[in-house]
């Protein structure tokens, strides 16, 4: 095999004809993962192939244009080495522009979880999780997923600056998917190591307006008004809130 392998080096640089170039390099791919046991030359035999496609082109029913078969073949064979732990990394990056430009989001939201659950830097998983959000929301209309992917980007940011740009999303997602428990607990968990004053404030008020208003609980609305108030003791709505909320518990005011 090492023999056909070398022959097919060999040879490669006479393959004028597009389709017959690809496919003497996806058979040396083959021969690379299979019979010779090297899955990572495999790996960018079939990314040389990948390279350059763009958008996947329709199936050929007929197999005659060999170009588009074995493009197609490629595209297969890498998407198989994401089931290996050494290499789905480099796979995700080799398939991700071609799902992208095919419109396969889907499977975009499937690299996206193999990298997330690879990937040990915070700040790379932030990045992942919320491209995965934005894909569920503006590509397959799944405001619920859409939220669950953007509130685990939360939660690998903390309190850190990125949260403050992920908010806004958060919040609108809850709301269309009927995720406003989630969004409560969320903010109730992450408020507390928010540094951002103005952050903060707004995550009490939220977490303060939907216990009182959807999720019919008194006593964490109170909670949270009176945590608004701490920070910023003349805030009117805060104040007016507080003792409707106050009146509705017949309970003193503290």
């Amino acid at each position: 095999f090492a023999d056909l392998f070398d022959n097919n080096e060999r040879i490669l640089p006479l393959c004028t004809d597009l389709g017959e170039r690809a496919a003497l390099i996806f058979e040396t791919g083959l021969l690379l993962r299979d019979e010779l046991h090297r899955e990572d030359e495999a790996l960018e035999k079939f990314r040389e192939i990948l390279a350059h496609v763009g958008a996947l082109p329709a199936a050929d029913p007929s197999g005659k244009d060999l170009r588009v078969t074995t493009i197609r073949h490629a595209l297969a064979a890498a998407e198989e080495m994401l089931d290996n732990d050494a290499l789905k990394l480099v796979a995700a990056e080799i398939l991700r522009p071609i799902y992208r430009s095919s419109g396969m989001y889907d499977r975009m939201v499937k690299l996206s979880e193999i990298e997330v659950a690879s990937l040990d830097d915070p700040r790379e998983r932030v990045a992942r999780l919320r491209e995965l959000a934005t894909v569920k929301a503006e590509r397959l209309r799944d405001p619920s997923g859409a939220f669950d992917a953007l509130a685990r980007a939360c939660r690998d940011a903390g309190g850190g600056p990125e949260l403050a740009s992920m908010v806004e999303d958060a919040e609108r997602w809850a709301q269309a998917s009927g995720g406003v428990p989630g969004l409560v607990t969320l903010y109730r968990e992450l408020a507390p190591d928010v540094f951002d004053v103005d952050l903060q404030r707004r995550m009490h008020l939220v977490v303060a307006d939907l216990a009182s208003s959807v999720l019919d609980d008194i006593e964490v609305a109170i909670d949270y008004y009176r945590r608004v108030l701490d920070s910023t003791p003349d805030d009117a709505r805060s104040l007016a809130q507080l003792e409707r909320l106050y009146r509705e518990a017949q309970r003193p005011q503290d």
